[in-house]
Formats: C-alpha cells, sequence, structure tokens
C-alpha cells in the first residue's frame, strides 16, 4: 500500500474477491454516507460533545474497517481516544486532517470505482 493512500486496494480486493456485489454496495454507501458521519464529527466536536463525538468516531471506524482503509482507521480511533479523555486541545488540532482524510478517500474511491460515484 502507498504510505499516502488510506485505502489498502489489494487487501479490499482480496477480501471481496468471491463478493464482487458486497463490495459495490459498500463502496457506494460510503460514498452516500462519509459526508454524512463527517458532519455528524464536526458538529459534535463544535458543540464539545464528547459523547457524541466518541460515537460518531466509534461508527464511521467500523466503516472504514471494511474498506481496509487503515490510514483512516488510526486516525478516527486516535480522535475517538481524545473524545473519551475530553482533549479539547489535542480535538482541536486533529480536526483538520479528518476533513483531509474525507476529501482522499473520497478521491481514492472515485479514482477506483468511478463507475460508483455519485454524478
Amino acid at each position: 500500500m502507498a504510505e499516502n493512500t488510506y485505502i489498502n486496494l489489494e487487501k479490499l480486493r482480496d477480501e471481496y474477491e468471491d463478493a464482487e456485489n458486497v463490495l459495490y454496495k459498500l463502496v457506494e454507501g460510503v460514498f452516500l454516507q462519509l459526508p454524512e458521519h463527517i458532519e455528524e464529527i464536526f458538529a459534535a466536536e463544535k458543540a464539545q460533545d464528547f459523547s457524541k463525538l466518541k460515537i460518531a468516531c466509534h461508527t464511521l471506524k467500523g466503516i472504514l474497517t471494511y474498506l481496509f482503509a487503515e490510514k483512516g482507521v488510526q486516525l478516527l480511533g486516535t480522535l475517538e481516544k481524545l473524545a473519551e479523555d475530553k482533549n479539547d486541545q489535542e480535538i482541536k488540532l486533529t480536526m483538520p486532517r479528518i476533513k483531509n482524510m474525507e476529501s482522499e478517500l473520497l478521491n481514492e474511491l472515485k479514482e477506483h470505482f468511478p463507475d460508483k460515484a455519485p454524478n
């Protein structure tokens, strides 16, 4: 996996080799739901609702696990732990990385699955 990518495409293709339709449903779902999940994370951070932030991070982390988006899973795990610790200062420093993750993930999905991207 290239160091600057979020999705481990090799693991993803290996896992869903015999279930391509499942992979495509997953990718379509991420295209539709990722922006909503990111919005929830930012809303919880803005409201300083650490419990909601922790849950939102945990939920998205679970979804990204199925995509083998290991870099994103790690980042969300870090933010989840910061929310658990109510470390507002470090959370604020981490939020730009979350927005970048969203952009990078969507770009990678569009690159590898262009026919599944919304118009």
